[in-house]
């Protein structure tokens, strides 16, 4: 049984099975200012067609920046992935997507730049990001081969009725600038090499957490042999054969992660 203590009080998980796709979506949609503050999220309830049929999805994000969208689906753990989840993916990540479904989100929240909001639907593809209530690791895989990603949102609640949620899997957010690029010590892997400090912006001896793998990690700076190194605060969770990248999201958090060469 998941249970999250906080300052004392206790949250224990709401059974997955007990509540609808409706009341999930609300929820998102509640509090989608805190959790996904870098989007307008809307819903967005219009038949869409693709080669695979007609589907209806449930919500949008769109970047508040205009640089990328997002066409969610709301689902229960308790849906098969094969009969329904995966082929209403399949239908929103091929669907076609233009001026009639800008307009339709332009008059839900007139918010929007309407002529941005235009350009954005007619030029770049959404992907798809699927919100499910419970932990569903045997959907990953199947998912990806659509672009599609998957986000847990589970419920808590305290003796008193006071919900608290915990968001897992992947986060929606945008990477905005590239901070460094950063390789191992040959001789000492404990050291990871900052190649452009400067843009870091921590002092000696500072510490930084950067997020890896969706979770977080910490690290200390270390000036030797003129190079600026970064220090695992506890055991290396990197695999030293590999070269990385530390980025700036629009949350304002730093990501680390392997990079592709």
């Amino acid at each position: 049984m998941a249970r999250i203590l906080i300052d004392g009080k206790w949250f224990e998980q709401v059974e997955p099975s007990t509540f609808s796709e409706t009341e999930l979506e609300a929820r998102v949609i509640l509090h989608a200012p805190s959790i996904y503050p870098e989007y307008y999220v809307l819903p967005f309830k219009q038949t869409v067609e693709s080669e695979y049929g007609r589907a209806i999805p449930d919500l949008v994000f769109v970047a508040k920046n205009y640089r990328e969208w997002k066409i969610v689906e709301i689902e229960m753990g308790y849906h098969n992935l094969n009969g329904h989840v995966e082929p209403q993916v399949q239908k929103l990540a091929a669907a076609d997507y233009g001026v009639r479904e800008a307009t339709y989100l332009y008059k839900s929240n007139r918010l929007l730049d309407l002529d941005k909001t235009k350009n954005l639907l007619r030029k770049t593809e959404p992907q798809v990001l699927v919100i499910v209530n419970q932990s569903k690791e045997d959907w990953v895989k199947p998912l990806v081969k659509y672009g599609a990603i998957l986000a847990i949102f589970e419920l808590f609640r305290s003796d008193d009725d006071i919900e608290i949620f915990r968001v897992n899997g992947e986060y929606p957010t945008q990477i905005i600038d590239t901070i460094s690029q950063c390789a191992f010590h040959p001789i000492t892997p404990q050291f990871l090499e900052v190649q452009t400090p400067n843009n870091l912006n921590l002092p000696r001896r500072g510490r930084v957490k950067l997020r890896y793998n969706n979770c977080m990690t910490e690290w200390e700076r270390v000036d030797a042999e003129g190079k600026v190194w970064l220090s695992p605060v506890g055991r290396n969770p990197l695999n030293d054969r590999h070269s990385y990248e530390i980025f700036r999201q629009s949350d304002t958090s730093l990501v680390l992660r392997k990079r592709n060469v």
